[in-house]
């Protein structure tokens, strides 16, 4: 399993850190989620779970990346994962991706499960290398261009 960089540490999502991360969500999508949709995932939804990853660089809290996704019984769905653009390639993703499997490992989930844009080859190869395969499309999926999205999962082997 890969390690976070130096520096960096995984941890549950907090209301504090929502400007952070509703920044790094806008910054990172054309659809970001808004504030109100996190807070109620932290504080209301019985299935999600947030996670962000955070450095301490330059003496600061930095959300450097993070990760929304939801149980329910044995499925697991991706929702949303960004990584903030100066962190990119130094394989947090892959962290957050493998945190998850470890996850689904320990609660038995038995597939994961996510969307993404036709266009973003970066996150498909990404999930790719960690065994994700195209299963589907979904047709006009994204409401600001009604690209497509291309379904992708992972079964996985927790009895």
């Amino acid at each position: 399993m890969a390690s976070l960089p130096e520096g960096f540490y995984l941890r549950d999502m907090r209301l504090d850190d929502l400007e952070q991360v509703a920044d790094l969500d806008r910054l990172s999508f054309p659809l970001p989620w808004s504030l109100s949709s996190y807070r109620y995932e932290i504080l209301q939804s019985k299935i999600s779970h947030c996670w962000v990853v955070e450095t301490n660089q330059n003496t600061s809290a930095i959300i450097a990346a993070l990760m929304v996704f939801y149980h329910v019984v044995d499925e697991v769905h991706i929702a949303t994962i960004a990584v903030d653009e100066r962190y990119r390639r130094t394989g947090i993703a892959s962290c957050l991706i493998e945190e998850l499997l470890v996850y689904c490992n320990t609660h038995k989930a038995q597939r994961v499960f996510l969307e993404v844009r036709l266009s973003n080859l970066a996150a498909q190869a990404l999930y790719i290398k960690h065994g994700f395969v195209f299963t589907g499309v979904r047709k006009r999926y994204y409401s600001d261009n009604h690209e497509d999205a291309l379904l992708m999962e992972r079964i996985l082997d927790n009895q």
